[in-house]
Formats: C-alpha cells, structure tokens, sequence
C-alpha cells in the first residue's frame, strides 16, 4: 500500500511566506478549527500556481488559539502572537483568542524548489 500525503494550501501571492518555507524560516502554521492531520509527510503548495515542496509534519495539535506559544508565533513568521492574529483574520474572519485551531510543524523541507533556492542564495 501506497503511503498517503496530504496538503498544506497556502496563497498563490504569498511570496513572503513561499521564501519563509524554502529557507526553512517558516517551519508552523495554524488552521482555523478542527483539521484532520496527522504527522508525517506532506505538500505545501499553492492554491493554483504549480509551487510545491515536500515538508515532514513532526507536530499536530489541536487547542485554543491563546494556547500558540511565543516560539510558535516566530515559527511561523510573526512576532506576537496579536501579529499573527491580525494576519488570520484577514482569511478567517471569525478567529479570536478562544477559537479553535490546528497547528502543524514541520522539518526536512524538500524538492526542485529547494534546491533551485539554495542553489541561487
């Protein structure tokens, strides 16, 4: 039996967070509600652009969104957990300290666009 993958959907002009990840800056992010993930591997891709890299999810957690630590805000690119905040509610509207989220950690970013990265910093 084939293992299976599962996808981690960010933005198509998100360039910041794109770089974030091929450098291995980002390594976290949050999901509004209850998401069903599991650790292991895993795609982060665009919603439309064809940009993909190959991450292992090593962490998955469901809780409130007050619980997110302050290394967990800098894990995903922000430097308050108010900054991130402000951030998801322009794509979740409804999010607020008491919601509840998924958060996910990844290592071991890989693919052509890693390289391709690494090869031109």
């Amino acid at each position: 039996m084939l293992p299976s993958y599962y996808a981690i959907v960010i933005r198509d002009d998100d360039e910041d967070t794109k770089e974030a990840i091929l450098c291995g800056a980002k390594t976290f992010t949050v999901l509004c509600g209850t998401t069903d993930y599991n650790s292991g591997l895993a795609y982060i891709c665009c919603e439309t652009l064809p940009w993909s890299v190959r991450v292992m999810v090593v962490a998955v957690k469901h809780r409130k969104f007050y619980d997110i630590s302050d290394e967990e805000c800098t894990a995903a690119g922000y430097k308050s957990k108010q900054e991130m905040l402000v951030a998801l509610k322009k794509q979740f509207p409804n999010l607020d300290h008491d919601s509840r989220v998924t958060t996910l950690k990844w290592r071991d970013v890989s693919g052509k666009l890693v390289d391709d990265y690494k090869r031109l910093a």
